[in-house]
């Protein structure tokens, strides 16, 4: 029988900084329009091993391969060049520059001279997520939290990317927004995209990813196909939810439109 080459293979990864280990001896595997979440506390290493498979953090040992490629020794530039991108934690986006000038640095990999190249990706983009076209000469720093989300999720998709990488996507987010910019997730997971997500909010990641990858203390000690797990007693026994009010214990994060 025929094996498909996954989208993204992850072996032995290991990401320390100084003495403190971040993530020890990760293996992972997301297939083609698949999307695996990574769930866990803080300082589980979550962030850690989004870092390493961008290349914005160096790994100690490890690979980490996009379709059979070897990108281990690959810096960022070279892994958004082969279809690696990310929208990270804290959403980046350039607070003094309109939305239309953030989706074109993302689009710094694609040779400028290929204009309808360009245009195509960027209304792409706004077919996507349609207030950022009604948005796209403000400055980035007058839109709401919830629409520099999906800011920072179109600039990332600019690259075309094959993988996309998620870190705490809806952080600070009000549940109106967070279920918009789900919405629009699960219209890239349909087209075929493949996702890592990392998020705190059990029950709308399962409602996206196909499986949930466990992380405690930088070691990813279990994996779960989502459709076999309940969301209140995952987010019960990972997060400290108390369901009635779907609030995150002990942190406290702020809801905003």
């Amino acid at each position: 029988m025929a094996t498909t080459t996954p989208t993204l293979e992850v072996r032995g990864l290991h990401v320390s900084y100084g003495s403190v280990h971040a993530v020890r001896d990760v293996d992972l595997e997301v297939g083609t329009g698949e999307v695996l979440g990574v769930i866990g506390s803080n300082g589980a290493g979550k962030s850690s091993l989004v870092n390493a498979v961008a290349g914005a953090v160096k790994a100690r040992s490890g690979s980490v391969s996009l379709l059979g490629r070897d990108l281990t020794a690959a810096p960022v530039n070279d892994r958004v060049k082969a279809g690696i991108a990310v929208s990270p934690e804290g959403r980046g986006v350039l607070p003094g520059m309109s939305v239309e000038e953030n989706l074109r640095l993302g689009a710094y990999s694609v040779r400028t001279r290929d204009k309808g190249k360009l245009a195509g990706r960027m209304q792409e983009a706004f077919d996507i997520f349609p207030v950022l076209s009604d948005r796209r000469a403000q400055p980035a720093q007058t839109l709401s939290g919830g629409e520099a989300a999906m800011l920072s999720v179109a600039r990332a998709l600019m690259s075309g990317p094959k993988l996309l990488l998620l870190d705490e996507p809806t952080l600070g987010l009000a549940p109106i927004m967070r279920a918009r910019l789900f919405e629009r997730l699960a219209l890239l997971k349909g087209a075929g995209l493949a996702m890592v997500i990392v998020e705190q909010r059990a029950a709308e990641l399962l409602d996206i990813s196909d499986r949930l990858l466990q992380m405690r203390q930088g070691e990813a000690v279990g994996t779960t196909s989502s459709g076999e797990v309940d969301a209140e007693s995952l987010a019960r026994l990972y997060f400290g939810v108390d369901t009635e009010t779907d609030a995150v214990t002990p942190h406290t994060f702020e809801e905003r439109a």
